[in-house]
Formats: C-alpha cells, structure tokens, sequence
C-alpha cells in the first residue's frame, strides 16, 4: 500500500538470475519501469579516501525503478520481462557489436 500510495523511486539489488525475472515482473505490476544500473564495488571517492581497489573490476548488479511516466536523468538499459542482468549484458554487447560493423 506505501508503495502504491507514495509512488518512491525504488532502487533495488538484483543479481540472482533465477528469482530476477520475477523481481521484474512484480517492479513492473506496481506500473514502475526498471533499467539496469551496474556501478563498480569500488569508488576512487570513497568516504575512508582509500586508494587501494580490493574488489578488483567487480560490480555491484541492480535495478533502478522509477514510478510510471519517469524517464532516468541519463541513457540506462531497461530491464525486459524476463530479463536478467547476463541476458541484458549480451543484448548490450549484440548491440555495441552492430554499432561497431
């Protein structure tokens, strides 16, 4: 009902392939769009100004969901019914391939 009633921006992990088409469906029942956001473990700018990057190229896999009607601010890859973070990635790479040819 808060969901329904205040219509949040949600922002959300999703990096279980198996349960990730779900999470999908139900962001997509509640009348939100998603796109994918896949930012890297580690932040030059980080809050302890730590320089050394321990997690190496490794990202963190997640689901902007914006209430119906909302766009994000810059160009991200929705996530599809059924998608999941390596489906989307190969649909990318398709893509950038065409772009290349």
């Amino acid at each position: 009902a808060t969901i329904a009633k205040h219509r949040p921006v949600i922002y959300c992990e999703a990096d279980r392939d198996a349960k990730t088409p779900a999470l999908i469906a139900l962001i997509h029942e509640l009348g939100y769009g998603t796109w994918w956001d896949v930012p890297p473990l580690f932040n030059s700018s980080n809050y302890a100004g730590n320089p050394h990057n321990e997690f190496g190229t490794t990202v963190s896999i997640n689901l902007l969901c914006l209430p119906g009607g909302r766009q994000p601010a810059e160009p991200m890859e929705p996530a599809l019914p059924g998608d999941n973070f390596h489906m989307a990635q190969a649909r990318v790479r398709a893509r950038d391939m065409k772009e290349v040819a």
